[in-house]
């Protein structure tokens, strides 16, 4: 079917009304594992939800530290100047060995949804260090029972909510076991008993397929584990979108219905909550659309809505925009090699995304890699360009801003139509 493209068309004044008090914490821990008996230092710092920029309408901190069990094992308030803070917190030799949630809130960073959580950053906390060791092999052991006997999940999500009769879709899955940890699956999706597409994992759990969904024929996917899962049920009629492409220059989104009778739409682009972009058109079949890049500033989740001629949202879809719009920070050190106790000098450097280097404030902690804590790692990028933004605890949230994994972009995408997924319902 042929279709033409559109580009932007919506250029009108839109009333905004602020989001009060949608603040965020982000805690920075002098080091993820820490032993009994020691000071534990941290940096706060207070954000804006919708700038990413440091916020003064708190000006204390309240700090939580809880056990796995939920128990409250520390609690403290610390002042906030400028949006910032920072303290310690004693590690008392007393504490069971295990892993805790440093929990940091502020008044201004509570939602008036009661279902939104705390983000807490996750610590161990050990007698010793070198005990690491016999922790990671349990858990690894652990976690192969919890592989055969914890409950396992696979879940389906059509682009833009709903699959739609006769409207080629691409459907998104995500397979876990136990508390949300992602599992690898292979198979297949059925229709009538014929094999039409292939299920197979692209990152921690994740993949996609296309399929044109016929009301009246029996369409499944076969997981080779022998589990089978109906597709969500097929709309008859109604309006989805799909994002064909991401890239530099724009974004390019496909507007299809499962006729050609001619229909009046909408797409709104909303960035942290505030409008900022959109386009109004008709369609017959499928219309393309495209929303030039240059309206999207910044770096961050874009959420995508796609109203019907009466002004009624009915489909919506979460993409992320201008990942190369960040700080570059380069850290060199004087010598490779220290003696014990030696001095050392470390020289960082900060750049913006053309190669210029720019003024920066920076939290820095230097500390043996030994105490890492890898299932509780986090960074201020992770925690506020995603982490803060879709609902759940992200898996290896860090991953999708690591330039050194050549799909962090493919599998953030993923991410953003599974776990970020929406779907309206009207009665």
């Amino acid at each position: 079917m042929k279709y033409r493209k559109i580009i932007l068309v919506l250029s009108m004044a839109l009333a905004v009304t602020p989001m009060m008090g949608q603040d965020f914490v982000y805690l920075f821990p002098s080091k993820e594992i820490a032993e009994t008996g020691e000071d534990l230092f941290f940096k706060a710092y207070l954000l804006d939800k919708q700038t990413m920029a440091l916020s003064d309408k708190s000006r204390t901190l309240y700090l939580e530290i809880r056990s796995e069990r939920d128990s409250l094992v520390w609690s403290e308030k610390y002042p906030l100047i400028d949006g910032r803070g920072d303290g310690h917190i004693y590690i008392g030799e007393n504490w069971p060995q295990g892993e805790y949630f440093l929990e940091g809130y502020a008044k201004t960073s509570f939602t008036a949804d009661s279902t939104e959580a705390l983000r807490p950053r996750r610590i161990r906390v050990v007698e010793r260090v070198n005990q690491m060791e016999g922790i990671i092999a349990q858990a690894v052991k652990q976690d192969s029972l919890n592989r055969i006997t914890s409950k396992h999940r696979f879940d389906l999500f059509p682009e833009g909510g709903d699959l739609i009769e006769g409207v080629s879709s691409v459907v998104a899955f995500k397979a876990t076991y136990g508390n949300g940890f992602p599992e690898e699956v292979t198979g297949k999706v059925l229709e009538d008993g014929q094999h039409i597409a292939d299920i197979r994992c692209v990152h921690d759990g994740m993949g996609k397929f296309v399929v044109t969904p016929h009301a009246g024929k029996t369409c499944q996917v076969v997981l080779d584990d022998g589990r089978t899962f109906p597709l969500p049920e097929i709309k008859r009629d109604g309006m989805t979108l799909r994002v064909v492409r991401n890239n530099a220059t724009g974004i390019d989104i496909l507007v299809s219905v499962p006729d050609t009778v001619a229909r009046e739409f909408a797409i709104l682009a909303k960035f942290h909550g505030i409008p900022c972009s959109g386009a109004k058109g008709t369609v017959k079949g499928k219309q393309a659309v495209r929303l030039p890049k240059d309206l999207f500033p910044y770096q961050g989740i874009v959420e995508l809505t796609l109203t019907d001629g009466d002004g009624r949202p009915v489909a919506e879809r979460l993409v992320f925009v201008n990942p190369e719009r960040r700080l570059n920070i380069t850290a060199t050190t004087d010598k490779d090699r220290y003696n014990l106790r030696e001095t050392g000098k470390v020289r960082l450097q900060v750049t913006d995304a053309e190669g210029k280097p720019i003024q920066a404030e920076l939290a820095v902690s230097i500390f043996d890699r030994a105490y890492l804590y890898l299932p509780g790692h986090e960074n201020i990028m992770s925690h506020g360009y995603l982490s803060e933004q879709i609902r759940g605890d992200v898996f290896n949230p860090t991953y999708y801003f690591d330039e050194r994994n050549a799909d962090r972009l493919q599998a953030l995408d993923l991410l953003l139509m599974t776990q970020g997924w929406r779907r309206y319902v009207w009665d």
